[in-house]
């Protein structure tokens, strides 16, 4: 290509030679001279621009390399890590699984265990209930009684003082008739005062001379009840 460039240059300087002898020759000296280092500067830039096509070709296959490498690299960590985590996650379902079965299973297990419980807590109610009503029965029967045991202690202290003056007023009589024989009581109870009493009332009638038929006790009137004593039999 250079010598070509020559070539015409040549060319024009014979034609301009030809046609104007007038032109000096140091103006086509100096022409020259500036076409030549136009030509020198062009394949010097043509040179490095070469040299640094080359370099960038060879920058750009190394990083094209290094870029291939990387991407390979990481995409081989990403899948790495992808698959353990679905390892991991596969776990954890698993995990989740066997926890909601074994949830499952309890919640069953508590629900038949508040069946039992309220089965419990029903029948313990009506228990309760019924022993409600006992308590309350009781408690009703307990006062009643109470008031019977009140009403035949009076029953008893009126008797005892009946009791206690019949058996003055038969006392007085055996001794009136016997007067070496004397009765005293020791402690004044019902059961003193009876047995003394039947005692005292035998010896009046053996004194006073009383039909034997006389003496016959009723049986129908042995057995018989106070008011008070029917309502504690109840």
């Amino acid at each position: 290509m250079s010598e070509m460039r020559m070539r015409e240059i040549d060319k024009l300087q014979l034609t301009t030679l030809k046609e104007d002898d007038l032109i000096p020759r140091q103006l086509w000296q100096k022409e020259k001279d500036a076409y030549e280092a136009d030509i020198k500067n062009l394949k010097e830039t043509k040179a490095h621009l070469e040299n640094q096509l080359k370099f960038q070709a060879q920058v750009n296959s190394e990083l094209k390399t290094l870029l291939v490498a990387a991407v390979g690299e990481d995409l081989e960590s990403r899948v790495q890590h992808l698959t353990e985590d679905k390892l991991s996650l596969a776990r954890a379902l698993l995990n989740s699984a066997n926890h909601l079965t074994s949830h499952q299973e309890q919640t069953e297990w508590l629900s038949g265990q508040c069946e039992v419980w309220r089965s419990k807590f029903l029948a313990s109610s009506l228990m309760v209930e019924e022993l409600a009503r006992w308590k309350s029965a009781l408690t009703k029967r307990i006062n009643d009684l109470q008031n019977v045991i009140k009403s035949i202690l009076s029953d008893h202290y009126k008797l005892q003082k009946q009791m206690m003056t019949t058996f003055s007023n038969l006392k007085g009589v055996s001794e009136t008739y016997n007067s070496t024989k004397s009765y005293n009581l020791k402690t004044g109870d019902i059961m003193e005062l009876g047995f003394s009493i039947q005692n005292l009332s035998e010896e009046v009638a053996d004194i006073i001379g009383v039909d034997q038929k006389l003496k016959i006790v009723d049986e129908k009137l042995v057995n018989a009840y106070s008011p008070t004593e029917k309502v504690a039999l109840k």
